[in-house]
């Protein structure tokens, strides 16, 4: 009696018996070669490395009057930047001990320029040194477009020691420039 076995693991059938067979005399008996195929090897398989996880960016802290306008009288007021040592306008010179700082407000609202000059008086923007001390409007510039947001370019002499400046609006809210602080 021949025993044959499954050889290939996982197979699942238990081994059989078969009957012996007769060859006939002029074969010559080869025994048969097994095929085995191997499974207790581990498979292959790249270990995922752990991904970088990249931590949030906490979202930036809202600055009033700077990232975000502010509201005058019902007008928005946004400064867009601050630039320390501007040069003079041509033909004028600034006073001895003094520079110029200018600082650009985009105004918004819902009128015409007229309405938004009454809400929003420009003269009364000042400027604040670190020392307490008050920079001189020395000029403006206004882009006037049909509707808002109008750009203003408030220019003040402040003086040459100041490094620091606030920005005071007309019914009192300060905006430090400091974010936005660039000298010439």
């Amino acid at each position: 009696m021949l025993l044959t076995a499954c050889i290939v693991a996982g197979c699942g059938s238990p081994p059989t018996t078969a009957e012996p067979t007769s060859l006939p005399a002029s074969a010559t008996a080869v025994p048969p070669t097994p095929t085995v195929v191997q499974t207790d090897l581990p498979t292959a398989t790249a270990t995922p490395s752990p991904k970088p996880t990249s931590t949030p960016r906490p979202s930036p802290t809202p600055i009033a009057g700077i990232t975000e306008p502010i509201m005058v009288n019902d007008v928005g007021i946004q400064v867009k930047s601050a630039v320390l040592g501007v040069d003079p306008p041509i033909g004028q010179q600034v006073k001895a001990g003094y520079k110029l700082l200018a600082v650009t407000v985009e105004v918004t609202g819902n009128t015409d320029f007229a309405e938004l000059a009454k809400k929003f008086n420009m003269r009364e923007v000042k400027v604040i040194d670190q020392a307490g001390d008050e920079g001189e409007l020395a000029l403006f510039n206004i882009d006037f477009s049909p509707k808002p947001p109008f750009t203003l370019t408030l220019t003040f002499a402040v003086k040459e020691t100041a490094q620091s400046f606030t920005l005071r609006l007309p019914d009192g809210q300060a905006i430090d420039l400091a974010p936005l602080l660039k000298t010439q």
